[in-house]
């Protein structure tokens, strides 16, 4: 099955120039090559709209990657991931689908998968 990750590189309260992005995103592809698979990953800037309507920018990676299951070691690599990055969780989507998953040590913060908000159009 091959996955889709969206991974959120700037960090709240954090310095996130662009070298310190970079820098997570070579940690986060390194974990990932290490410890889930083979990766194809790009890297993205964009816009993003709060909910209080003021536009926010955000730096991410979305990173591709063939795996055999969902399994519970699967599911603790992100959770090891997300600390690495110091993110709450991380938005996965089965390649193909609408359908995904939100996976880390605090995914109630952002509520259930959402396909519109997966990757910016």
């Amino acid at each position: 099955m091959r996955i889709e990750m969206n991974i959120r590189l700037d960090v709240r309260g954090a310095r996130n120039s662009i070298r310190d992005c970079e820098i997570r995103a070579n940690q986060a592809i390194d974990f990932i090559g290490q410890n889930i698979g083979y990766y194809k990953a790009r890297r993205y800037d964009h816009q993003v709209e709060r909910d209080d309507g003021t536009l926010e920018y955000q730096q991410n990676i979305l990173v591709a990657v063939d795996i055999d299951s969902l399994s519970l070691s699967f599911a603790d690599d992100i959770n090891e991931l997300c600390k690495l990055l110091q993110q709450d969780c991380i938005a996965i989507n089965q390649q193909g689908t609408t359908s995904g998953w939100v996976l880390g040590p605090r995914p109630e913060r952002y509520g259930k998968f959402n396909f519109e908000k997966f990757v910016p159009v």
